[in-house]
């Protein structure tokens, strides 16, 4: 079950914004309002993230490359990671598919669907 999570002085997550149980945020990470971020096996959010300014609404991250209601997914072989580096932009209801990186600077459209990793059309920001 969702819960709102408390702000400490690790990390600031805007009300109201909700993280699963088992989900890690790295230290200076803000998170700001009306984020969701579901913990099915185990979401790590890195140090000095900013989600929800360049990760506009309704985008998703998917966590299965196949996913499959009749076979459910119980070991951590069955999950994929999603990297994003720093200065990437996701445009409101983009999809990122697990297993793929997005690089400094990488930008993506409104309604995107990212299926392999990207590089940047902006330099990163030094």
């Amino acid at each position: 079950m969702a819960r709102l999570m408390p702000k400490t002085t690790d990390y600031f997550i805007h009300e109201p914004s909700y993280m699963d149980e088992g989900t890690e945020i790295g230290f200076g990470t803000k998170i700001q309002h009306f984020c969701h971020i579901y913990s099915y096996n185990k979401t790590q959010i890195g140090q000095h993230c900013v989600l929800g300014h360049f990760c506009s609404p309704s985008m998703v991250f998917t966590n299965i490359k196949t996913p499959r209601c009749e076979f459910p997914r119980n070991t951590s072989t069955d999950y994929h990671k999603a990297l994003v580096k720093r200065g990437a932009s996701i445009g409101a209801n983009a999809t990122i598919v697990c297993g793929i990186t997005l690089n400094e600077g990488a930008f993506f459209a409104t309604g995107a669907v990212v299926t392999k990793d990207v590089y940047g059309v902006f330099p990163p920001v030094s």
